[in-house]
């Protein structure tokens, strides 16, 4: 399992940073099993599941992940992940020095 974080404080973008990604991976082919995004233009909190082909043309399932800034949204992350089979798992994440941190690790 591999995960990429996104740290980072309250309002300095790490919501639409993975709001761009989901964008781009779409673009690349990947669909989206199960979830919605919000709109390039109104960033807001979203999970979603994606499944496309890697660069060596293999089969993946990504899960992109907006809110981890409260313990029932990383809680629900936790429970969306062992609920659909993954690859990657991409979050944003409070930075050092906020206590949620600890808990979402």
């Amino acid at each position: 399992m591999n995960y990429f974080l996104f740290g980072g404080a309250v309002n300095v973008g790490k919501t639409e940073a993975v709001v761009r990604i989901v964008y781009y991976l779409t673009g690349k082919g990947y669909r989206i099993l199960v979830g919605n995004v919000p709109p390039l233009n109104q960033p807001s909190d979203f999970c979603v599941l994606l499944e496309g082909k890697n660069l060596k043309g293999k089969k993946i399932r990504i899960i992109v992940n907006s809110a981890a800034d409260i313990e029932q949204n990383i809680d629900d992350l936790a429970s969306f992940c062992l609920a659909n089979n993954h690859d990657i798992v991409i979050s944003a994440v409070r930075c050092e020095g906020y206590p949620i941190r600890k808990y979402f690790y």
